[in-house]
């Protein structure tokens, strides 16, 4: 297990995720906070077009605290997981639940709008994402859309689970009003650590109480599955499609031809 930091422009006492309570109480809570969390990884999972005995490198983007990348290795033996995310705190959780895969994980600290290519190297087969990327402005997820096209060795896959915006906005709105009130359940019911509640109010103030502000990279600034396949089609991705949509959450695919 090694691990790799790359200098950020983003100050470490601004990002939220860089504090070490939050980080790792999103680890303990992740599946209850997340309605379909469990669901996602296993559909990401299963869209990997490898076999069991096939050898590939996943690169997970915004990769956190490393379960994703942990299921993949478990499920095949010969793969090697990067993982890039600007967090610190999410890293070093990272490092001990990969440490036992030794050389084949690596993690390199850095954001998703700077250029993570060149520390994650050639030979990408698929890069996978898993609520990160909403953190993006348009303009950055547009960019990094062109990177992991870049990045990716053909005939590459990016597989991305991610919360959406809807098209409808009563629809959208009546749907955030409904995770912030499964999330303050989530805190009376004392289902969460401590440690996450200023978080999770803090998702609702921004999302719900702030409907119809404007973002800026680094808020949920959700899209639409729709502009977001275009979005890899116009970088080259071909072809692009929704494989599961439910609510605020999809997983949604681009080839690289």
């Amino acid at each position: 297990m090694t691990r790799e930091l790359a200098k950020s422009r983003h100050s470490e006492t601004t990002y939220r995720w860089n504090v070490t309570e939050a980080a790792s109480g999103y680890d303990l809570a992740a599946e209850h906070i997340h309605p379909h969390y469990a669901e996602i990884q296993g559909i990401i999972l299963d869209t990997l077009p490898f076999d069991e005995a096939d050898a590939f490198t996943v690169l997970d983007a915004g990769g956190g605290s490393g379960r994703l990348v942990e299921h993949i290795l478990d499920r095949f033996p010969r793969a090697g997981g990067v993982i890039v995310d600007q967090s610190e705190a999410f890293l070093a959780l990272a490092e001990r639940r990969l440490r036992r895969f030794g050389p084949r994980a690596v993690c390199h600290r850095t954001r998703l709008q700077d250029n993570w290519s060149a520390l994650a190297g050639d030979g990408i087969d698929v890069i996978v994402s898993m609520s990160a990327i909403h953190h993006l402005d348009g303009d950055e997820k547009r960019d990094f859309y062109r990177r992991c096209f870049q990045s990716l060795t053909a005939p590459g896959l990016l597989i991305n689970g991610d919360e959406v915006r809807l098209d409808n906005d009563d629809t959208y709105l009546s749907e955030l009003r409904a995770w912030s009130i499964h999330m303050r359940g989530l805190i009376a019911d004392g289902l969460v650590p401590v440690t996450m509640h200023q978080t999770m109010n803090g998702w609702i103030h921004r999302n719900v109480d702030c409907f119809g502000e404007p973002k800026q990279s680094g808020d949920d600034c959700h899209e639409t599955t729709g502009a977001q396949l275009g979005c890899l089609a116009e970088v080259g991705f071909a072809p692009v499609d929704i494989l599961w949509q439910q609510a605020l959450w999809a997983v949604f695919t681009g080839q690289k031809p």
